[in-house]
């Protein structure tokens, strides 16, 4: 999924129009490029971004994520391909010692100890018990870099 692509998921999720979150992150200001007289530029910038003509600048991607009130990097995620997908496993192998275990005809990633992935492991388990929604699971999980920075507020 590229990252126009997230930036629709996210905006769609959150039940946004693409002019709504265009106004919102202020694409269709004149310092922004705008056109004088031109309708509904906020829109046009958006389908833009989300078809992949144009990518946003970090600022205003910060500025997305802030407005679909996800993760800058829940957005910038690069995996398109199962290509993709293996070389960001790879690294975070390298990373950050995940391993493939394969049983049976299914291969796992076991991840080390930390508190971030025992959390995953908990509201997972929390989603696919019913214990809580699908729109809180995600809020959670696309949310985590700034729940990760405010517990760690409170720790100190």
């Amino acid at each position: 999924m590229s990252i126009g692509e997230r930036i629709r998921f996210f905006r769609m999720m959150r039940g946004f129009t693409s002019e709504l979150l265009g106004v919102l992150v202020g694409v269709e200001s004149k310092k922004n490029g705008a056109v004088k007289g031109k309708t509904n530029n906020a829109h046009a910038r958006i389908k833009e971004y989300e078809s992949g003509v144009r990518t946003p600048r970090p600022e205003l991607l910060r500025q997305i994520s802030e407005v679909l009130e996800v993760s800058p990097a829940a957005i910038a995620l690069n995996v398109d391909s199962e290509l993709g997908i293996m070389h960001t496993l790879f690294f975070l192998e390298d990373l950050y010692g995940f391993i493939p275990e394969q049983t049976g005809e299914s291969i796992s990633i076991q991840l080390p100890d930390s508190p971030a992935a025992k959390k995953w492991a908990e509201m997972c388990s929390l989603y696919h018990s019913a214990e809580i929604s699908k729109q809180e699971y995600d809020n959670w999980r696309f949310k985590l870099e700034q729940l990760t920075e405010e517990a760690n507020k409170e720790d100190r």
